[in-house]
């Protein structure tokens, strides 16, 4: 939950930078005929179009990102700051990579993925607050 408000903003934005659908020079991802970027970015490389409304920067594309949450289906009921079950085999992952469609960027895109596999286009980002 917290990743997705991050990305989403105060409004529920469909990518971190707004409306529009993405382009190469919003994220690193494959844009269909053409794939932005050959392998991961350095941060920030799509900065200030890419970037969140909370400054976030490479939320979409470049690599996708492990959270912290176990992967279920969704509740039916609304949830406050949902996290999944307390156990379960797979974790979520989200953002979409340099690999994906723009469909994977969505905010509110996630798939499961095993901790145990690793790929070039997956990877984690430390937060802390303030």
């Amino acid at each position: 939950a917290e990743w997705e408000r991050a990305a989403r903003g105060p409004t529920g934005a469909l990518f971190p930078w707004g409306e529009d659908w993405p382009t190469c020079a919003h994220a690193a991802f494959n844009a269909g005929s053409t794939f932005c970027a050959e392998a991961p970015l350095a941060v920030g490389g799509h900065s200030p179009l890419g970037d969140s409304p909370e400054g976030c920067m490479d939320l979409a594309g470049n690599v996708a990102e492990w959270v912290a949450d176990v992967y279920d289906r969704y509740p039916t009921e609304p949830q406050a700051d949902p996290r999944g079950p307390v156990d379960g085999r797979y974790r979520v992952v989200r953002g979409g990579g340099f690999h994906e469609g723009s469909a994977a960027l969505r905010s509110t895109a996630r798939w499961a993925a095993d901790p145990a596999d690793r790929s070039v286009g997956v990877g984690f980002r430390c937060a802390y607050r303030p």
